[in-house]
């Protein structure tokens, strides 16, 4: 995140978090030949108002990053829904989990247990997956 981070030079030209611009490749992995496609998607902290300028700012980019990701998803929807035989269906998969209440900006989880969180959202995924490619 650019307020923390400061871009970094690569080949003599600067780099900033890919999410600021780039969150998803979904459009260059279907340009790449993906024929499915595992989203990621926790849910959204929309509910709560923000108390700070930081976390005004999380829910600013998590508006944002919501809303591109169901742009870049409704570009594979309109391929899928082509009735042309030299397109490939583009199978899409969602893992969503709860947040668990951590925030774009929440670096430290607020105490919270990391490894039960993980733990869940592995089991969690794993049942999504198998349903997914049995």
């Amino acid at each position: 995140a650019p307020a923390y981070f400061a871009p970094v030079l690569v080949n003599g030209q600067p780099h900033a978090d890919g999410g600021l611009c780039a969150n998803f490749n979904i459009s260059q992995a279907v340009a790449d030949g993906a024929d499915t496609l595992i989203v990621l998607r926790p849910k959204p902290l929309y509910q709560t108002k923000p108390t700070n300028v930081l976390e005004a700012m999380g829910l600013i980019i998590g508006i944002a990053t919501e809303n591109y990701l169901d742009r870049e998803l409704s570009f594979v929807e309109t391929l899928n829904k082509l009735e042309d035989p030299r397109l490939r269906k583009i199978k899409v998969v969602y893992i969503t989990h709860d947040n668990y209440g951590i925030g774009l900006l929440d670096f430290d989880m607020k105490g919270l247990d990391r490894q039960a969180i993980m733990k869940q959202v592995y089991e969690d995924s794993k049942v999504i997956l198998d349903k997914a490619f049995a």
